[in-house]
Order: structure tokens, then sequence, then C-alpha cells
């Protein structure tokens, strides 16, 4: 958990230590036994990595677009819209920084990554159809069957720029 995450989560856990110190004894047990239980939970659902790799896969797969189209410099409208989606989960699945997304999808600058969650989350208010997919895409990441496929060998490299 980095500092960010950390500071989300500080007014609940002000709230845990404020209800805590309200219980008497016996209810101390039985309510530390509940968070403990939680946060194991919690920890599970931390541990499942999700990685960009399996995020571009999965769009490439069901939107028909090549990963190498997405992480290039074509802009063609199926492949503009196929890989703002995947820099939009992206970004609300991984830890990556908008710097980070940007270079592995062909060096791109951190505000294009800006602009692209922005234009997905705009067009999901418009477009029930897009909204409905994106959330379906959405929900296959947050599962646990997600198998995270990985890029093949031959493919181009995260960190490389490719040469279109």
């Amino acid at each position: 958990m980095d500092i960010e995450q950390f500071r989300e989560l500080s007014p609940e856990v002000d709230a845990i230590f404020s209800q805590y110190k309200e219980l008497v004894t016996e209810d101390r047990i039985k309510f530390l036994s509940l968070i403990y239980s939680d946060l194991k939970y919690l920890s599970k659902m931390q541990n499942k990595v999700v990685k960009v790799e399996s995020i571009v896969k999965y769009i490439s797969d069901e939107t028909g677009v090549s990963v190498t189209n997405m992480i290039g410099k074509k802009r063609f409208k199926e492949v503009v819209l196929a890989r703002h989606i995947a820099m939009y989960l992206t970004c609300k699945h991984t830890s990556m920084t908008l710097k980070g997304i940007g270079r592995f999808f062909g060096g791109r600058d951190h505000s294009t990554v800006l602009h692209a969650k922005e234009n997905v989350t705009n067009q999901m208010e418009v477009y029930r159809d897009l909204r409905k997919k994106v959330e379906e895409f959405d929900n296959y990441i947050k599962l646990d069957t997600f198998d995270f496929p990985q890029l093949e060998n031959d493919l181009i490299k995260p960190t490389e720029s490719p040469n279109f």
C-alpha cells in the first residue's frame, strides 16, 4: 500500500479506532476478529496483481484490435477507442503512474493517458452501449478467474517505442 492509498483510507481507520475505544472489553475482541477477517479478505484482493499486459491482451482479444496497433501510433477510430479503454482500465486496476502507462503505450505523454481516461469517462456518460461494454470489461478484470494472459515474446516490449 502506498502513501496515497493510506491517505484515502485514513478517515476509515480513524473511524475504526474511535469505535474501538468506545467498546467494552468483550466487544473489543469480537470487533477485532471482524476487522481481522475483513483485512484478511482485503489482503487476498490486494495480492491479486493485474498487469497492464494482461489488460491490453484482453482488450485486444475483445475488440479485435491487435496489441501492436494498440500500443502503436495508428489513429483509426477503432484503434484509438480500444487504446483509450485499455488506458482507462490500466489506470483503474494497476498502481502504474500516468507516465508509466504512457510509456507502455508507445511512449505517450502522461497528459495523453489523462485525456484517454477523461474521454472514456465522458463517452460512457453519453453512450450506454459503450458504458455497458466497459463495465463488462471492468467486471471481468475484477474477477478472480482473470487468467492474466501474457504478451507473446515476438511483440513489442513495453519499454520500447514502436517504429511505425
